[in-house]
């Protein structure tokens, strides 16, 4: 009898020591996990420190190698993805190289869209659309009805940026959607003069929002605008050309006084503009003035002898 219990106490101490050692093993191994999880995350989130630090001194090649060592152990890690936007994004804008931009331009894009597929708050993030817009964008002509859309989301969910609306119209303009384009110029303009914007509205933009006006078929507006414009602060070299454009539109509406006073301030300021005198030749013809439509038409072709559509307006006459 205590043979049997003296067995029974020692397969009872075995058991207790197995599950011991099991639970000795458990624990390491958690421990050990643990501290392997430890350190790759600090590993990881000194490498992202590296790669954010690399990106905003414009030291992409580092960058790029962190991030694609980042990436190819966690591709769903949002803050790995999210560095990664933001290393393609500066890329597209501030590489020297041309196909690295472009080459960015495309993973930006890619990234974004996976990101909104993990996250579906960047979705409704404003800034994520601006960047697609702005990476559509550098892809050329063939994304800009891309560009535009994502440009468009980003307003409708909250950007006030000058710089959006500058570059939307810009694309509208591109498009031919001239109504558009007017709208978010004119938006930007409203915050310049309110003193709410983060950048300069340039020249450029200043004359081209004219043309959004008479392309809209608005040539009131157009007339009233450049009227201002070239009474302006912009930059001189544009006179020409407001005066140019002015004359034309007034032609078309009518006003043929008008017509040649601004046809001729605009040859005042550049009379090596073969096109000025062929849009002041067919006032001319309306006036019915057919020896001044004539030479200003002989004038046209002496500037530029290839002006076909002059060379046959002439023969015309």
């Amino acid at each position: 009898m205590a043979w049997a219990m003296a067995e029974e106490r020692y397969i009872v101490e075995k058991t207790i020591d197995r599950r011991l050692v099991y639970i000795i093993i458990g624990a390491s191994i958690v421990l050990a996990l643990g501290v392997s999880t430890f350190f790759l995350l600090n590993v990881r989130s000194h490498k992202l420190t590296l790669l954010d630090r690399a990106v905003s001194v414009n030291d992409f090649d580092n960058a790029i190698y962190l991030f694609n060592e980042l990436y190819r152990t966690n591709p769903l890690d949002k803050n790995i993805i999210k560095s990664g936007i933001a290393l393609h994004y500066a890329r597209m804008r501030y590489a020297t190289n041309e196909d690295a931009r472009y080459t960015s331009a495309e993973k930006a894009v890619s990234f974004v869209r996976q990101m909104m597929l993990i996250d579906w708050r960047l979705t409704r993030d404003p800034k994520a659309y601006a960047i697609l817009g702005r990476a559509y964008e550098f892809r050329g002509q063939t994304f800009f009805d891309d560009a535009i859309e994502c440009y468009e989301r980003a307003v409708a969910l909250g950007d006030t940026s000058v710089d959006t609306r500058v570059r939307t119209g810009v694309l509208c303009y591109t498009q031919g959607r001239f109504g558009n384009a007017v709208t978010h110029w004119e938006y930007a303009f409203d915050r310049v003069r309110e003193g709410k914007s983060e950048i300069r509205i340039t020249d450029d933009v200043r004359y081209l929002l004219g043309h959004a006006y008479a392309g809209a078929s608005n040539y009131g507006k157009a007339i009233d605008y450049f009227t201002g414009l070239a009474q302006s602060t912009i930059d001189a070299s544009y006179t020409s050309y407001i005066h140019a454009d002015l004359g034309l539109w007034c032609f078309r509406q009518g006003l043929y006084p008008e017509s040649e006073y601004h046809f001729k301030t605009a040859l005042s300021l550049d009379d090596k503009n073969p096109r000025t005198y062929y849009n002041m030749a067919f006032l001319y013809k309306k006036m019915n003035r057919i020896g001044d439509a004539r030479r200003a038409l002989e004038r046209s072709l002496w500037i530029d002898k290839k002006f076909l559509e002059a060379e046959i307006a002439l023969k015309r006459l």
